[in-house]
């Protein structure tokens, strides 16, 4: 039966209840997310149009190899194909595709955190202007890389249970554990690293990228419980009080 696939913890009827609770909040913080009104002016493209500026940034980085370059640039890109590929989409459907509508609004969490994966190469440019070498940017983007897989292997291997312990009745958390101690680790690593203070800026941003990992993991593990939600309500009968 899926209610035992997704929630095998929860006593299924004995405890319809809690099934019907973790549904109701799923529903309720969809309906938040989706209650963001969209803007039509050019507030909603500014991350792109930042994103477009960093990457002619990188571009004229004529220091760096362009080997290291496309590393740093090629994600960015992608991610802003695609974003304006699924906003095209929901507004030809008028944003009435909740599921399609769900997961274009937590693509913007993938698109902050490429964003921030990309602006350190700026950053790095600007700090190391000509001290470091195309090694010196391989090895940093490889640690952000590594740690950042780390991040996300150990929130998906979380995530499952975070999700039934969030959505129960329980006072809900913000964070992720795992992502809060990966980053604790980048932290430590980019000091060894880097052991002078005034790149506080690069070392934040590593942390931020590896601690936006986590999240983004954990929201699409979520977004993709839709389907499964849906099909739920119909084996429980599901039906939701009125406000």
């Amino acid at each position: 039966m899926l209610v035992n696939s997704i929630f095998p913890k929860v006593n299924y009827p004995d405890d319809k209840k809690s099934i019907e609770h973790i549904i109701k909040e799923y529903d309720r913080r969809m309906e938040h997310i989706l209650g963001y009104p969209n803007t039509k002016k050019v507030g909603k493209y500014i991350l792109d149009i930042i994103s477009i500026l960093l990457i002619v940034y990188i571009l004229k980085c004529s220091s760096v190899s362009f080997g290291i370059r496309i590393l740093y640039m090629l994600p960015l890109i992608i991610c802003i194909i695609y974003k304006n590929i699924l906003l095209i989409k929901a507004q030809k459907d008028n944003y009435k595709n909740k599921k399609f509508y769900y997961g274009l609004k937590n693509f913007n969490i993938i698109s902050i955190c490429v964003f921030i994966f990309s602006g350190i190469f700026m950053i790095e440019s600007l700090l190391f202007y000509r001290k470091w070498s195309d090694e010196n940017y391989f090895i940093s983007f490889c640690i952000l890389a590594i740690l950042s897989a780390i991040s996300f292997i150990i929130a998906r291997t979380i995530a499952p249970k975070k999700f039934i312990e969030s959505y129960q009745y329980k006072e809900n958390k913000l964070y992720i554990t795992s992502s809060i101690f990966v980053g604790i680790v980048t932290l430590l690593v980019s000091i060894a690293y880097f052991s002078k203070p005034y790149y506080l800026i690069l070392i934040l941003s590593y942390v931020m990228v590896v601690v936006m990992s986590g999240l983004m993991t954990y929201t699409t593990f979520i977004y993709k419980q839709y389907d499964k939600i849906q099909e739920l309500k119909k084996q429980i009968n599901y039906i939701p009080k009125e406000k």
